[in-house]
């Protein structure tokens, strides 16, 4: 897929199937997902090598000819034949669906993705080793939950 088709995936609208108070394209969405992959690859001590770098980008590139493919749609896996660094890009995905889900979506469409997605992050998590999952479970909260940066400063 040459440049022209990458660039694109800013206007794949992310979501298309499900009831939300904002769009988010998949460009967004993969942004989203490489900030969280490093905040957790940074607090278990590991660096994003380009490997990892390259697989964030690419893991919904072909979204650019298919537009989002929603998840059910997808084959499922199974998660004890894949990389750890794979499970943890899946996970962080998820937990980027899961953040943008639990704020912007609405109505039944938003209930079942969200329960939808919190049942593929329950099916991953048990695959990862203690530390990975209480990490990445620590950046979902904080995600979640936690006071914006500038607030805590003040």
């Amino acid at each position: 897929m040459n440049i022209q088709d990458q660039v694109r995936l800013s206007s794949v609208k992310r979501w298309h199937l499900i009831d939300t108070l904002k769009e988010l394209s998949v460009a967004e969405h993969t942004l989203n997902v490489m900030l969280i992959v490093r905040e957790v690859y940074t607090r278990l001590g590991w660096k994003v090598m380009g490997d990892q770098f390259n697989d964030v980008l690419d893991h919904d590139m072909d979204e650019v000819l298919t537009g989002d493919i929603p998840s059910p749609a997808k084959p499922k896996k199974d998660w004890s034949e894949v990389s750890t660094e794979y499970l943890i890009l899946k996970a962080c995905d998820i937990v980027e669906g899961l953040v943008f889900i639990n704020h912007y979506g609405m109505g039944p469409s938003g209930d079942h993705a969200r329960r939808y997605m919190m049942d593929q992050f329950n099916d991953i998590l048990p695959h990862l080793d203690l530390k990975q999952r209480t990490v990445i479970r620590e950046v979902y909260d904080q995600l979640m939950y936690g006071a914006l940066s500038h607030a805590e400063e003040t």
